[in-house]
């Protein structure tokens, strides 16, 4: 199954099904695992995934 992941520090979004702790691609930082599921995030719109990973940037700049 596919999971949603999001790197920390350069906001990269990766897909990944069996690694428990995903690195980023772009930075090498590890993946925080996101609170959407595949099935969600591939129904979104382009404007809908860049205001997603605009919360996440939030959501990891304060620490919750």
């Amino acid at each position: 199954m596919l999971k949603i992941y999001i790197c920390p520090r350069c906001y990269n979004i990766r897909m990944v099904s069996k690694k428990p702790n995903a690195i980023c691609l772009h930075c090498d930082q590890e993946l925080k695992q996101c609170d959407i599921t595949y099935d969600t995030y591939t129904q979104l719109d382009d404007g809908e995934r860049k205001e997603y990973v605009s919360l996440w940037k939030e959501k990891l700049r304060f620490g919750m």
